[in-house]
Protein backbone atom coordinates (compact mmCIF):
# COMPACT_ATOMS: atom_id res chain seq x y z
CA UNK A 1 0.00 0.00 0.00
CA UNK A 2 2.99 2.30 -0.29
CA UNK A 3 2.57 3.43 -3.91
CA UNK A 4 0.26 6.36 -4.52
CA UNK A 5 -2.82 5.84 -6.68
CA UNK A 6 -4.13 9.42 -6.40
CA UNK A 7 -2.49 12.71 -5.54
CA UNK A 8 -4.31 16.04 -5.32
CA UNK A 9 -2.24 19.17 -4.74
CA UNK A 10 -3.78 22.58 -4.12
CA UNK A 11 -7.02 21.33 -5.66
CA UNK A 12 -10.02 23.63 -6.00
CA UNK A 13 -13.46 23.46 -7.58
CA UNK A 14 -15.28 26.77 -7.78
CA UNK A 15 -18.78 27.29 -9.17
CA UNK A 16 -20.18 30.53 -10.55
CA UNK A 17 -23.60 31.38 -9.10
CA UNK A 18 -25.91 34.36 -8.98
CA UNK A 19 -24.22 35.26 -5.69
CA UNK A 20 -20.71 35.11 -7.12
CA UNK A 21 -18.07 32.40 -7.09
CA UNK A 22 -18.67 29.64 -4.54
CA UNK A 23 -15.94 27.09 -3.73
CA UNK A 24 -16.99 23.48 -3.22
CA UNK A 25 -13.46 23.08 -1.90
CA UNK A 26 -10.10 24.78 -2.37
CA UNK A 27 -6.53 24.32 -1.22
CA UNK A 28 -7.18 20.58 -0.96
CA UNK A 29 -4.22 18.21 -0.67
CA UNK A 30 -4.98 14.48 -0.66
CA UNK A 31 -3.05 11.26 -1.22
CA UNK A 32 -4.64 7.83 -1.73
CA UNK A 33 -2.39 4.78 -1.59
CA UNK A 34 -2.73 1.92 -4.02
CA UNK A 35 -4.73 -0.98 -2.56
CA UNK A 36 -6.32 0.95 0.29
CA UNK A 37 -9.87 1.95 1.12
CA UNK A 38 -9.72 5.71 1.68
CA UNK A 39 -12.86 7.15 3.26
CA UNK A 40 -13.81 10.78 2.62
CA UNK A 41 -15.91 11.90 5.56
CA UNK A 42 -17.79 15.13 6.00
CA UNK A 43 -21.17 16.84 6.34
CA UNK A 44 -23.45 17.68 3.44
CA UNK A 45 -22.15 20.51 1.28
CA UNK A 46 -18.44 19.95 2.00
CA UNK A 47 -17.62 18.89 -1.57
CA UNK A 48 -17.28 15.11 -1.10
CA UNK A 49 -19.42 14.12 -4.07
CA UNK A 50 -17.99 16.90 -6.23
CA UNK A 51 -14.51 15.57 -5.54
CA UNK A 52 -15.60 12.04 -6.43
CA UNK A 53 -17.08 13.24 -9.72
CA UNK A 54 -13.76 14.88 -10.56
CA UNK A 55 -11.88 11.66 -9.82
CA UNK A 56 -14.32 9.84 -12.14
CA UNK A 57 -13.77 12.35 -14.95
CA UNK A 58 -17.34 13.68 -14.74
CA UNK A 59 -16.21 17.14 -13.61
CA UNK A 60 -12.96 19.09 -13.55
CA UNK A 61 -10.78 21.05 -11.16
CA UNK A 62 -10.82 24.83 -11.28
CA UNK A 63 -7.24 24.88 -9.99
CA UNK A 64 -4.57 22.54 -8.68
CA UNK A 65 -3.07 19.28 -9.87
CA UNK A 66 -4.51 15.76 -10.03
CA UNK A 67 -2.55 12.56 -10.65
CA UNK A 68 -4.40 9.23 -10.96
CA UNK A 69 -4.51 6.13 -13.21
CA UNK A 70 -5.67 6.98 -16.73
CA UNK A 71 -6.58 5.19 -19.95
CA UNK A 72 -4.56 5.78 -23.10
CA UNK A 73 -7.05 8.46 -24.20
CA UNK A 74 -6.58 10.40 -20.95
CA UNK A 75 -9.81 9.36 -19.23
CA UNK A 76 -9.51 8.39 -15.55
CA UNK A 77 -9.22 4.60 -15.17
CA UNK A 78 -11.93 4.61 -12.54
CA UNK A 79 -15.46 3.32 -12.06
CA UNK A 80 -18.09 5.06 -9.95
CA UNK A 81 -21.03 3.58 -8.01
CA UNK A 82 -23.80 5.84 -6.70
CA UNK A 83 -26.31 5.46 -3.87
CA UNK A 84 -29.01 4.37 -6.35
CA UNK A 85 -28.09 1.16 -8.20
CA UNK A 86 -29.66 2.44 -11.47
CA UNK A 87 -30.30 -1.06 -12.82
CA UNK A 88 -32.33 -1.34 -16.02
CA UNK A 89 -35.58 -3.04 -14.92
CA UNK A 90 -36.12 -5.01 -18.15
CA UNK A 91 -32.66 -6.65 -18.05
CA UNK A 92 -31.56 -9.60 -15.94
CA UNK A 93 -28.75 -9.30 -13.42
CA UNK A 94 -26.29 -10.81 -15.90
CA UNK A 95 -27.37 -8.42 -18.66
CA UNK A 96 -27.18 -5.41 -16.34
CA UNK A 97 -23.64 -6.36 -15.35
CA UNK A 98 -22.70 -6.92 -19.02
CA UNK A 99 -23.65 -3.34 -19.94
CA UNK A 100 -20.15 -2.19 -19.06
CA UNK A 101 -18.68 -4.34 -21.84
CA UNK A 102 -21.38 -3.92 -24.46
CA UNK A 103 -19.19 -1.68 -26.63
CA UNK A 104 -15.80 -2.94 -25.43
CA UNK A 105 -15.76 -6.68 -26.19
CA UNK A 106 -17.47 -9.25 -28.36
CA UNK A 107 -20.48 -10.99 -26.86
CA UNK A 108 -18.71 -14.28 -26.18
CA UNK A 109 -15.92 -12.56 -24.24
CA UNK A 110 -18.42 -10.39 -22.36
CA UNK A 111 -20.57 -13.37 -21.36
CA UNK A 112 -17.55 -15.28 -20.09
CA UNK A 113 -16.34 -12.36 -17.99
CA UNK A 114 -19.82 -11.74 -16.58
CA UNK A 115 -20.19 -15.37 -15.51
CA UNK A 116 -16.75 -15.35 -13.92
CA UNK A 117 -17.34 -12.11 -12.03
CA UNK A 118 -20.78 -13.14 -10.78
CA UNK A 119 -19.25 -16.35 -9.44
CA UNK A 120 -16.39 -14.51 -7.72
CA UNK A 121 -18.76 -11.99 -6.15
CA UNK A 122 -21.27 -14.57 -4.96
CA UNK A 123 -23.99 -13.43 -7.37
CA UNK A 124 -24.13 -16.41 -9.74
CA UNK A 125 -27.47 -17.66 -8.42
CA UNK A 126 -29.05 -14.29 -9.23
CA UNK A 127 -27.82 -14.16 -12.84
CA UNK A 128 -31.30 -14.62 -14.36
CA UNK A 129 -33.20 -12.50 -11.84
CA UNK A 130 -34.77 -9.15 -12.71
CA UNK A 131 -34.06 -6.03 -10.61
CA UNK A 132 -37.61 -6.10 -9.16
CA UNK A 133 -36.78 -9.46 -7.60
CA UNK A 134 -33.68 -8.18 -5.78
CA UNK A 135 -33.31 -6.77 -2.28
CA UNK A 136 -31.64 -3.39 -1.85
CA UNK A 137 -28.39 -5.03 -0.83
CA UNK A 138 -28.42 -7.40 -3.80
CA UNK A 139 -29.09 -4.52 -6.19
CA UNK A 140 -26.07 -2.64 -4.87
CA UNK A 141 -23.86 -5.72 -5.27
CA UNK A 142 -24.98 -5.92 -8.89
CA UNK A 143 -24.23 -2.21 -9.42
CA UNK A 144 -20.73 -2.69 -8.02
CA UNK A 145 -20.24 -5.80 -10.19
CA UNK A 146 -21.30 -3.83 -13.29
CA UNK A 147 -18.68 -1.19 -12.55
CA UNK A 148 -15.98 -3.75 -11.77
CA UNK A 149 -16.54 -5.71 -14.99
CA UNK A 150 -14.40 -3.27 -16.97
CA UNK A 151 -11.64 -3.90 -14.40
CA UNK A 152 -10.93 -0.34 -13.25
CA UNK A 153 -7.98 -0.19 -10.83
CA UNK A 154 -9.84 2.55 -8.95
CA UNK A 155 -13.38 2.13 -7.56
CA UNK A 156 -15.25 5.27 -6.45
CA UNK A 157 -18.23 4.82 -4.13
CA UNK A 158 -20.64 7.68 -3.37
CA UNK A 159 -22.52 6.55 -0.23
CA UNK A 160 -23.61 3.28 -1.90
CA UNK A 161 -25.00 1.75 1.31
CA UNK A 162 -26.72 4.82 2.78
CA UNK A 163 -30.27 3.70 1.89
CA UNK A 164 -29.89 0.19 3.34
CA UNK A 165 -30.96 -1.03 6.77
CA UNK A 166 -28.14 -1.38 9.36
CA UNK A 167 -27.79 -5.17 9.15
CA UNK A 168 -27.72 -5.21 5.35
CA UNK A 169 -25.33 -2.26 5.34
CA UNK A 170 -22.82 -4.03 7.59
CA UNK A 171 -23.09 -7.20 5.51
CA UNK A 172 -22.35 -5.23 2.35
CA UNK A 173 -19.46 -3.41 4.02
CA UNK A 174 -17.82 -6.71 4.98
CA UNK A 175 -18.49 -8.07 1.48
CA UNK A 176 -16.80 -5.02 -0.04
CA UNK A 177 -13.67 -5.54 2.06
CA UNK A 178 -13.47 -9.16 0.92
CA UNK A 179 -13.86 -8.09 -2.71
CA UNK A 180 -11.16 -5.44 -2.30
CA UNK A 181 -8.71 -8.04 -0.99
CA UNK A 182 -9.68 -10.58 -3.66
CA UNK A 183 -9.38 -8.22 -6.64
CA UNK A 184 -6.66 -5.88 -5.31
CA UNK A 185 -8.75 -2.73 -5.72
CA UNK A 186 -8.11 0.82 -4.63
CA UNK A 187 -11.34 2.30 -3.26
CA UNK A 188 -12.34 5.87 -2.46
CA UNK A 189 -15.52 5.94 -0.40
CA UNK A 190 -17.63 9.03 0.26
CA UNK A 191 -19.68 8.88 3.46
CA UNK A 192 -21.11 11.04 6.23
CA UNK A 193 -21.17 8.07 8.63
CA UNK A 194 -18.21 8.04 11.05
CA UNK A 195 -18.66 4.36 11.91
CA UNK A 196 -18.77 3.35 8.25
CA UNK A 197 -15.64 5.40 7.55
CA UNK A 198 -13.75 3.70 10.39
CA UNK A 199 -15.03 0.20 9.59
CA UNK A 200 -14.18 0.36 5.89
CA UNK A 201 -11.35 2.85 5.73
CA UNK A 202 -7.66 2.07 5.97
CA UNK A 203 -7.44 5.84 6.26
CA UNK A 204 -10.11 8.46 6.86
CA UNK A 205 -9.93 12.07 5.68
CA UNK A 206 -12.33 14.58 7.22
CA UNK A 207 -13.27 17.38 4.81
CA UNK A 208 -14.33 20.88 5.78
CA UNK A 209 -15.37 22.11 2.36
CA UNK A 210 -15.33 25.62 0.97
CA UNK A 211 -11.94 27.28 1.35
CA UNK A 212 -11.20 25.44 4.59
CA UNK A 213 -9.57 22.32 3.13
CA UNK A 214 -9.38 19.24 5.34
CA UNK A 215 -9.39 18.75 9.09
CA UNK A 216 -6.95 15.85 8.86
CA UNK A 217 -6.37 12.22 7.93
CA UNK A 218 -6.51 9.32 10.38
CA UNK A 219 -4.75 5.98 9.78
CA UNK A 220 -6.99 3.18 11.08
CA UNK A 221 -5.64 0.21 9.13
CA UNK A 222 -3.50 -1.42 11.83
CA UNK A 223 -5.83 -0.72 14.74
CA UNK A 224 -7.47 -3.59 16.64
CA UNK A 225 -11.20 -3.18 15.97
CA UNK A 226 -12.01 -3.87 19.63
CA UNK A 227 -9.26 -1.75 21.16
CA UNK A 228 -9.46 1.37 23.29
CA UNK A 229 -7.29 3.06 20.68
CA UNK A 230 -10.03 2.69 18.08
CA UNK A 231 -12.65 3.89 20.55
CA UNK A 232 -10.55 6.99 21.22
CA UNK A 233 -10.12 7.56 17.50
CA UNK A 234 -13.87 7.28 16.96
CA UNK A 235 -14.51 9.77 19.77
CA UNK A 236 -11.98 12.18 18.28
CA UNK A 237 -13.48 11.90 14.80
CA UNK A 238 -17.02 12.35 16.11
CA UNK A 239 -16.01 15.49 18.00
CA UNK A 240 -14.21 17.00 15.02
CA UNK A 241 -17.02 15.98 12.67
CA UNK A 242 -19.58 17.66 14.93
CA UNK A 243 -17.47 20.82 15.02
CA UNK A 244 -17.19 20.76 11.23
CA UNK A 245 -20.95 20.27 10.87
CA UNK A 246 -21.55 23.37 13.00
CA UNK A 247 -19.52 25.51 10.60
CA UNK A 248 -21.40 27.33 7.82
CA UNK A 249 -21.80 24.89 4.94
CA UNK A 250 -21.09 25.59 1.30
CA UNK A 251 -24.08 24.90 -0.92
CA UNK A 252 -22.83 24.14 -4.41
CA UNK A 253 -24.87 23.60 -7.56
CA UNK A 254 -23.97 20.64 -9.71
CA UNK A 255 -25.34 17.73 -11.67
CA UNK A 256 -27.12 15.05 -9.64
CA UNK A 257 -25.57 12.38 -9.74
CA UNK A 258 0.37 7.27 13.28
CA UNK A 259 0.10 7.67 17.23
CA UNK A 260 0.73 10.74 19.34
CA UNK A 261 2.80 8.95 21.98
CA UNK A 262 -0.11 8.16 24.26
CA UNK A 263 -1.43 5.14 22.39
CA UNK A 264 -4.11 7.18 20.67
CA UNK A 265 -4.27 7.66 16.93
CA UNK A 266 -3.62 11.24 15.92
CA UNK A 267 -4.42 12.89 12.60
CA UNK A 268 -1.64 12.31 10.09
CA UNK A 269 -2.12 15.77 8.65
CA UNK A 270 -4.31 17.83 10.95
CA UNK A 271 -4.94 21.39 9.87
Amino acid sequence: MGTLAIRLTGAARVFSTGNGRVPAFSGLDLEVRRGEVHALLGPSGCGKSTLLRILAGLDHLSAGELTLPRHSDGRPAAGIVLQDAHLLPWLTVADNVALGLRYRANRAVAAGRVDELLEVLGLAELADALPAELSGGQAQRVAIARTMLVAPPLLLLDEPFAALDPLTRRDLQDWLLRVRDLLDLTIVLVTHDVDEAIHLGDRVTLLRGGSRGTVGTWDTREVDRNSEVLAATRHDLLARYAATSDEPSTVVPGPPLGTNGGGRLAPVAAR
